[in-house]
């Protein structure tokens, strides 16, 4: 049986701390070394070779969101960073918002009967205008 350590990434000013369950803290740059820092991390601490172990990396909290480690913050332009620090939104509703502004934007790759989809969803949910109102 193989031990897994979790590894729960937190951003400060010089990057990131690395919390690595009942071990210790390490810093890393940027998210691409989380994995390898980690490894190394353990590896010196409990004298193991780097593959006796697996490492399984949590979410980024940031602003009370969690970021996917799949997602850099610092390759977005703003307003994608702003929608991936939305509160209390899920990763899918966050992907979402995104792919709606761009494909307002004209970018993207969704074919016309996504397109048509998604706008016939979204006008199920979107506030009508006050005078098209039922005034029942």
């Amino acid at each position: 049986m193989t031990t897994t350590y979790m590894v729960r990434p937190k951003p400060w000013d010089h990057g990131y701390e690395l919390h690595i369950e009942g071990l210790g803290v390490t810093q890393a740059d940027d998210r691409s070394e989380f994995e390898e820092v980690a490894r190394d991390f353990i590896a010196l601490d409990l004298d193991v070779p780097e593959d006796s172990f697996e490492v399984e990396i949590a979410p980024v909290v940031q602003g009370g969101a969690e970021i996917p480690t799949w997602v850099n913050l610092q390759d977005l332009e703003e307003w994608e960073r702003h929608v991936w620090l939305t509160p209390r939104a899920s990763v899918e509703e966050r992907q979402t918002m995104i792919a709606i502004v761009r494909l307002g934007r004209g970018e993207g790759d969704l074919d016309a009967d996504a397109v048509a989809s998604l706008w016939r969803a979204l006008d199920a949910v979107r506030p009508k205008p006050r005078e098209q109102r039922s005034t029942g």
